[in-house]
């Protein structure tokens, strides 16, 4: 979803006109804000001309002189929306603040009363006529006291700005020596911020305008319609019932048309058993972790969100051309890269099955241990060989889970083992750490000593301490 805030300083030469409508067309914006347009209302058809054809609804607020006249209270805009795809609600805000010092008071009180009748996420943008610090303004006389005031809104309310990309300033003067400073912006709720956490906020090129037109771009919107995984917790293990509840769960009879089946569905009950039973046991200590959770997730996401949002490329120049838009930029710089790595070349490598001269080869005894049946002592050995308080895997129960229940599980995972050497499973079914147990044994003499990573007892730095080590006895490059 995209919008533009614009301050366009009048909208009665075609130019304006033009340039909305281009943006429109160009853009494929979803909404338009137009400040101070100097007009008591605007027809009908001017407006389907402004918007290029496209379907939009319009509202207007007549101008006070030239402070005034929102294309989109008294200095703002409200509209409360609705997600079709996903039936999220959020307000949209356009807003114009008075130039003048005698209305700024009546601006901010008008300003926290909308915050505080705000119950939905809520983005707020336009020209708010303040700066927030000195750095945005080019030169020294600065006044601090609208922007104390407009701070301790923005602090109070717990608004974001989105940080403004393209130029550093939004507004400038005609004279001969310009006065640059920053009066438009777009605001946020930290509940609107979740919703979509790669916004950003591009200003483009002045042109027609002294102000500099917002580019807003929602980005992917975060989903949030994922069922949370189950994972157990270490902790349920000090619980006098626990152990008694899985045993009693995993003994249930399941159906199923082979081992790997059953194991599923065992596994399936258990989960769904267990999440009713951690629910109920958990009570209020269960609630105050979620929110410390929640709110340490939180502002580590922010922070991650506002460094991303600084991190996106918007144009590059390219021997005097300015490349924009996502897919001209990914074509680009696809395209660099290649340049860069430059043509494929031919290789001399070929595969021939038949040559076996120089392949080191397993004996006969080595093949015959390889292609026994696994015993319970190997499938032992690699669940009691795996790390305690690792995360868990896909099915949500940790290693400490089949170590503690080895005795009780051990039957159908034997049978699902079973099923695979005897060909009635698939291999990608099988557990890898079971599935090295056989190889290690003759990987040492098989693969070729330079292969020095994922292998035990080899090291991935074995490589380069061999390099260094011909490099210092003056051995000849290869």
């Amino acid at each position: 979803m995209k919008g533009i805030y614009w301050n366009s300083r009048g909208l009665s030469d075609l130019t304006k006109y033009c340039y909305i409508s281009e943006a429109i067309r160009e853009q494929n914006l979803d909404f338009v804000a137009v400040m101070e347009t100097g007009k008591k209302d605007v027809s009908r058809a001017n407006l389907n001309r402004l918007s290029g054809g496209a379907d939009y609804i319009w509202q207007c607020l007549p101008p006070r002189g030239r402070s005034g006249g929102i294309l989109l209270g008294e200095f703002f805009i409200k509209f409360h929306l609705r997600n079709k795809s996903d039936d999220f609600k959020w307000i949209l805000m356009a807003v114009y603040g008075p130039a003048q010092d005698d209305f700024k008071p009546a601006f901010l009180a008008e300003l926290v009363r909308t915050c505080q009748q705000n119950p939905v996420p809520t983005l707020i943008g336009g020209d708010f006529n303040i700066m927030r610090h000195s750095k945005e303004k080019n030169k020294n006389n600065f006044n601090p006291r609208w922007p104390f005031l407009f701070n301790a809104v923005i602090d109070s309310f717990d608004l974001r700005e989105i940080e403004l990309t393209g130029h550093q300033f939004t507004w400038a003067n005609s004279l001969s020596d310009p006065t640059f400073e920053k009066l438009d912006r777009v605001l946020m709720t930290t509940e609107w911020e979740f919703k979509y956490p790669l916004v950003t906020v591009h200003a483009l090129d002045r042109g027609v305008s002294d102000h500099a037109p917002l580019l807003l771009d929602m980005g992917e919107p975060s989903y949030t319609g994922v069922v949370k995984q189950f994972k157990m917790e270490l902790s349920w293990f000090s619980h006098e019932d626990f152990r008694d509840r899985v045993v009693q769960i995993w003994n249930k009879s399941v159906n199923g048309q082979n081992a790997a089946q059953r194991w599923n569905r065992k596994l399936g009950a258990l989960r769904k058993d267990l999440r009713r039973w951690a629910a109920h046991i958990q009570g209020e200590y269960k609630t105050q972790k979620q929110h410390f959770q929640n709110t340490v997730t939180s502002l580590d996401t922010m922070i991650a969100n506002g460094k991303h949002r600084k991190k996106r490329i918007f144009s590059l120049d390219h021997e005097g051309i300015k490349i924009e838009g996502q897919n001209n930029l990914k074509t680009y710089i696809t395209q660099f890269y290649k340049d860069l790595f430059g043509p494929p070349e031919d290789n001399n490598f070929y595969t021939d099955e038949h040559r076996t001269g120089d392949i080191p080869q397993v004996s006969q005894p080595e093949n015959d241990f390889l292609t026994a049946p696994f015993t319970e002592k190997e499938i032992r050995d690699a669940v009691f060989d795996m790390e305690h308080n690792k995360a868990p895997g896909p099915d949500g129960f940790p290693a400490e889970f089949y170590q503690h229940f080895w005795d009780i599980i051990k039957g159908d995972l034997m049978q699902v083992f079973h099923e695979l050497h005897t060909g009635d499973l698939p291999v990608f079914s099988l557990n890898f750490g079971v599935a090295t147990i056989h190889i290690n044994s003759v990987a040492d003499h098989l693969i070729s000593p330079t292969q020095t990573t994922f292998l035990r007892g080899r090291n991935i730095l074995e490589g380069s301490q061999s390099g260094q080590s011909a490099e210092g006895c003056g051995a000849a490059p290869i």
